[in-house]
């Protein structure tokens, strides 16, 4: 059964009676239909990153790619939902600076602002362009402990160059799957708990003690320090 025309069975019994009811996929996942084109593919895929829901990403993206996201699904979703929230936290406090800024945007598996062009196209496959552009650093960087596996988890291996193909009679992005990919796909599926943990609690703390803002980037090292070497 393919694309729009795919159909879930369920069968209940009623009073004796079997019952049969049939519908469609693409109606049971409100606001994310199978992509018709290339361009719907890529406004899906962003759309859904936006919203931090990887398991919706995965329905734009060919198999291979899809399995990695669904994999991190929880794990980035919860990563990323905490560092939105500390960056509000930085930006309400009046202390947000670019370096903190690009700190938050390493350790983000997927940020919200990927962006994809599509380039030539034919009738079943189209070019793209892919990037994820930083945050621009103001302030003279100071040393921060990073785990290299870890950063950039869903997208720092992805080429700058990538495939929209037609899968029956619908579009997936083909992005490629390297091992580098999947040893920090599964770093961030093990590890970000503690990442997690660290920017809640730097977020709460923003909140119920002003005292924290005025020392803000240390208390963000110290945690962040403490969360790359946990399990070290």
């Amino acid at each position: 059964m393919n694309g729009l025309i795919k159909l879930v069975l369920f069968v209940g019994i009623v009073g004796g009676g079997a019952y049969v009811y049939l519908f469609k996929w693409d109606e049971w996942v409100r606001g994310y239909p199978l992509a018709k084109t290339p361009t719907e593919a890529i406004d899906q895929f962003k759309k859904a990153i936006e919203a931090r829901d990887y398991k919706m990403a995965a329905r734009y993206c060919s198999k291979e790619y899809a399995d990695q996201l669904k994999k991190a699904d929880e794990a980035a979703s919860k990563l990323g939902k905490a560092i939105d929230n500390l960056r509000y936290r930085f930006e309400q406090g009046g202390i947000k600076t670019s370096e903190m800024d690009f700190v938050l945007f390493l350790h983000d598996p997927f940020p919200k602002n990927v962006d994809i062009i599509k380039g030539k196209e034919t009738e079943s496959q189209a070019e793209a362009k892919f990037s994820v552009s930083p945050p621009n650093v103001q302030e003279a960087r100071t040393n921060w402990d990073y785990d290299k596996f870890f950063v950039q988890a869903l997208y720092a291996a992805l080429p700058s160059q990538i495939l929209i193909s037609k899968q029956n009679d619908h579009w997936v992005l083909a992005f490629p799957v390297s091992e580098p990919l999947q040893l920090s796909v599964n770093r961030l599926v093990s590890n970000y708990r503690d990442y997690q943990v660290a920017f809640e609690k730097l977020a709460v703390e923003l909140r119920q003690d002003p005292s924290t803002k005025e020392d803000a980037r240390t208390r963000f090292q110290k945690l962040l320090n403490d969360a790359v070497h946990a399990q070290k």
